[in-house]
């Protein structure tokens, strides 16, 4: 009996051990794959620590180096009108945009219809450029030392990037500020006549776009997109002035000729990846609460937990005891002692998938490849990348709690920056062809007859890797496109993707508009007063933490209890 009994005994410690020794041996395992993949990479020539890929001083004697906050306060210029300026290069129906430059008033009710603004308290006032002087005397007064700053001298950003998610960055917003306040002095001057001014005005603007440039991290790059499509919107309206100079329209094509958006987003992946991985599971970044709040998201993702498969077997009484609350925190204590290691290899190879396409496209010289990330098409990666990991890793899974959550976000990381390379080759390609009819007194018959003197070489269209699309139109204008983010020839087509959303920046063709003629401006205005009073409701508002981050609210003050001495 005693035998028997000590067998029964070792025998249930033999099953008791078998969960641990199996959770064990995964963790163990999930260890050694992650290690062999990282090692691989680094074989490949990747680079995985942050130390790797923090920019480097730039060279010269005559460099600032700055911290975030003492950059934010060397360029914030002061507000951001909304009210006061007309708003820029106003999409006004398909292929025709308002010059803000020629107006002499214009409603607040237009900037809300542009999408750039959603609240107005005072909808049916008018504004004039006496407003707008008012409302930027102070801004105006810092200006030259912003030019100044920006023309003359360097600075670098230092960041200590192994803060993660908890960086402050409150200079982006500053960045940002600081071009659309360039960008409206130079739509001033052009008012004026003030042609000189106006191209120092954009010069800068096109300089602090490019202090930008080495920026890490993808919100760098996101804030740097952000602001050459206000400085893309800015020229368009530069180019409907007259008395340009030759010299002038060089400078202005100059600042841009060199610029690509795409490669520098590929870089900042890199750094995400750096950093996540650097604590990955580590409590600085991935918190208990955190995790919860991931294990939560898991289920407004479609994961069904393990109710779907335990419905018939096990009684209902019993599946209603654990509760969602209960089961989040049985995924987050399991994600962090046995499956962490094994979500941050399908991390790594899934955001490896990811970069490797867009070094593809980039190679390849056909970004709507970029597009096609999220809803895959047969045969449009146009090559071997291969994205089945990054779906299967977006896919809800609580052993892939991480990359469930979070690459999801990354999907669309890669397509702003390809957008904004192909609208740069086409305000490049419009640059051109004003200097040409500037010097010829008509446009060009095809784009072949820009090169060499006024481009290197044949604009190509980013979407599809053929050259841009070209021809004059009858009433002697022109008509230059890209194919748009489809990769789809539609004829030069200007209808908004988004009928709620008419920006000509994201139509189905890319096409360079033309200025609405005064006639279709009035009737526009006389429309928008009648509608005057029907507004949109104010958007809602970051959280108080995420506008900290970006600067939008200063830091939170010392605890003085915590600087007290012990």
């Amino acid at each position: 009996m005693r035998k028997r009994s000590r067998k029964r005994l070792i025998a249930w410690i033999l099953l008791a051990a078998l969960p641990v020794l199996y959770l064990g041996e995964e963790r163990l395992r999930g260890e050694w794959l992650l290690a062999r993949y990282k090692r691989q990479l680094i074989a490949r020539g990747e680079k995985l620590t942050i130390e790797e890929l923090t920019p480097p001083l730039p060279k010269g004697t005559n460099v600032m180096i700055l911290d975030a906050f003492e950059a934010q306060k060397l360029l914030d210029v002061g507000g951001r009108l909304r009210r006061e300026f007309p708003g820029f290069a106003m999409a006004l129906g398909p292929g025709k945009a308002v010059v803000s430059w020629q107006r002499d008033r214009w409603f607040d009710e237009e900037l809300a219809r542009s999408g750039r603004a959603r609240w107005s308290g005072d909808p049916a006032r008018t504004y004039t450029w006496d407003d707008y002087l008012q409302a930027t005397e102070t801004t105006r007064k810092r200006l030259p030392d912003l030019r100044h700053q920006t023309t003359n001298q360097s600075f670098h950003i230092d960041l200590d990037y192994g803060e993660g998610p908890a960086l402050l960055l409150p200079h982006l917003s500053a960045f940002r500020g600081a071009c659309i306040a360039l960008c409206q002095a130079a739509a001033y001057d052009l008012h004026t006549g003030n042609l000189d001014r106006a191209i120092e005005n954009l010069h800068a603007s096109a300089l602090l776009t490019a202090r930008l440039e080495p920026g890490p991290l993808l919100i760098d790059q996101r804030v740097r997109v952000s602001m050459g499509a206000i400085t893309t919107e800015a020229i368009w309206e530069a180019l409907q002035a007259k008395r340009w100079t030759d010299p002038q329209l060089a400078l202005l094509q100059a600042d841009w000729q060199s610029v690509r958006f795409t490669p520098q987003a590929i870089n900042a992946l890199q750094m995400e990846r750096a950093t996540l991985a650097a604590s990955f599971p580590g409590e600085r970044l991935f918190s208990t609460e955190l995790l919860q709040a991931y294990a939560g998201l898991l289920w407004d993702l479609g994961w069904e937990g393990p109710f779907a498969a335990l419905e018939g077997i096990v009684p209902r009484k019993i599946l209603g005891s654990i509760t969602p609350p209960m089961l989040d925190e049985m995924v987050v204590v399991m994600w962090r002692h046995v499956w962490a290691p094994h979500d941050q290899r399908l991390f790594l190879e899934s955001l490896q998938e990811l970069i490797a396409l867009g070094h593809q496209a980039d190679a390849l010289r056909t970004l709507k490849i970029l597009f096609n990330i999220a809803d895959p098409q047969p045969g449009s990666l146009n090559g071997p990348a291969d994205l089945a990991t990054f779906h299967k890793a977006c896919q809800p899974e609580p052993k892939h709690l991480f990359s469930s959550v979070f690459l999801e976000s990354l999907e669309r990381s890669l397509t702003k920056p390809a957008r904004a390379d192909a609208w740069n080759q086409v305000m490049l390609t419009a640059i051109a062809l004003k200097r040409f009819q500037l010097k010829h007194g008509h446009w060009p018959d095809e784009l072949a007859a820009l090169v060499p003197e006024f481009l290197p070489e044949l604009p190509i269209d980013w979407m599809d890797g053929q050259p841009l699309r070209y021809r004059l139109r009858d009433d002697g204008s022109y008509l230059l496109y890209s194919v748009g983010a489809d990769g789809i020839d539609q004829g030069g087509s200007p209808e908004p993707v988004d009928e709620a959303n008419p920006d000509w920046m994201n139509a189905k063709d890319f096409v360079w508009p033309q200025p609405a003629i005064p006639e279709e401006v009035a009737a526009a205005d006389a429309e928008t007063a009648a509608r005057a009073a029907t507004l949109s409701p104010p958007p809602p508002q970051m959280d108080e933490a995420m506008m900290r981050r970006y600067g939008l609210l200063p830091p939170p003050e010392p605890d003085d209890a915590d600087d007290a001495p012990e």
